[in-house]
């Protein structure tokens, strides 16, 4: 059985888990079907996405591999490292008031 969980936007692209796969697939993020999605994916694999669809929204797949797990962590870690490096934009964003969803 699969168990997806919705883990948010980045930029205006929502993204899911796809923590099980199915039997057929392995674990995935399942990305919005959108230009921006496609360029998410594009660089998250090398590989090409499987297209799909959850609930009636067109996504797509990116098999959730060790690769894609450390491209992860490098750029949290490089990108994450250029906003501490920008201090005065930092606090000033701690200042400001929205969904941090978005």
């Amino acid at each position: 059985m699969t168990e997806i969980t919705y883990l948010g936007y980045v930029g205006g692209v929502r993204i899911w888990l796809d923590s099980q796969g199915d039997g057929w697939q392995p674990p995935a993020l399942l990305i919005d079907s959108t230009h921006q999605g496609e360029q998410l994916a594009a660089l998250l694999s090398p590989d090409l996405p499987v297209a799909a669809t959850y609930g009636d929204s067109p996504v797509l797949r990116v098999a959730y591999t060790p690769a894609l797990d450390r491209l992860i962590i490098e750029l949290i870690n490089v990108l994450g490292s250029a906003r501490y490096a920008m201090p005065g934009l930092m606090q000033m964003s701690m200042f400001e008031v929205g969904d941090a969803a978005h």
